[in-house]
């Protein structure tokens, strides 16, 4: 692990509106993690859980407005209407929202979504990634178990960072031919484990300096090992008691990872 000094414990001091897609399309799980870690990184902030016919963006031009798509079982549960897609990416372009978008959440909102090596749901328009987010990452022997660690890297610096996230498949990313590194994206996490190391995370829709408009990320990253849907785990899933142990320990031991993770996930996106 790498000895440079956290940011864990840093918060953005800015006001900010963040809405979460929740609801039954939307995994509960996934929204409760989320909002503890906005709850944790943001100074001041009003966390609105919403469903998608509640979805608006009133605020604009008072308050930062960030929207969080967190994981969803089925993509094709998304009631996003077609008016509703195109609002999110003209405005997710135009830098007046930003847009965290995670596991399903990210393949949503790539131009191209590849799933066990066909391509899926390209009726929808909401197109924030210029590629294609394709999965599973993690194969999982146990068609009734996907859910694994796997370790990450953290691209911020020079310094070596790196540690484990919860995986449910995982999405990584494939970004246009015509895109340019760190000018129309930057690589944020890698899979450390895979062949050629793929991108589990990345900023693109660049703005006017350096920062981005959306992240995309294919793992759980928001996932800690006290969460209480793990104890829910082991009671529904006895046999697999002492894979949740290991999971729920790689997770402790790495804390700090995650959070200067999503430190410098939310510093890409320009918040202060």
């Amino acid at each position: 692990m790498s000895l440079a000094v956290s940011k864990s414990f840093i918060r953005f001091d800015e006001p900010v509106v963040v809405k979460i897609l929740s609801g039954e399309n939307f995994s509960h799980e996934s929204v409760q993690a989320l909002a503890n870690v906005i709850a944790n990184v943001f100074f001041s902030c009003e966390i609105q859980k919403v469903q998608e016919d509640e979805l608006h963006f009133k605020e604009m031009g008072k308050r930062k407005i960030l929207l969080i798509f967190p994981g969803a079982t089925d993509l094709k549960k998304i009631k996003l209407t077609k008016e509703q897609q195109e609002e999110i990416n003209f405005y997710a372009i135009g830098g007046m929202i930003k847009v965290l978008a995670v596991c399903a959440g990210a393949f949503f909102a790539s131009q191209t979504i590849i799933y066990q090596a066909q391509k899926r749901h390209e009726e929808k328009t909401l197109c924030l990634f210029k590629g294609s987010c394709c999965g599973p990452a993690f194969e999982s022997p146990d068609p009734k178990w996907p859910l694994s660690t796997q370790l990450l890297s953290l691209e911020d610096t020079c310094a070596e960072k790196k540690g484990y996230a919860a995986i449910i498949g995982g999405g990584f990313f494939v970004p246009l031919a015509s895109l340019v590194k760190d000018r129309d994206y930057c690589v944020i996490s890698r899979y450390l484990e895979l062949p050629s190391a793929p991108i589990a995370a990345l900023a693109c829709l660049p703005g006017a300096d350096d920062s981005f408009h959306a992240a995309l990320v294919g793992p759980h990253a928001e996932y800690e090992g006290f969460d209480e849907s793990f104890l829910s785990l082991k009671k529904a899933f006895v046999d697999k008691a002492a894979v949740v142990d290991e999971i729920t320990g790689r997770l402790s031991t790495t804390f700090s990872f995650r959070k200067d993770l999503f430190h410098y996930i939310f510093s890409r996106l320009g918040f202060k």
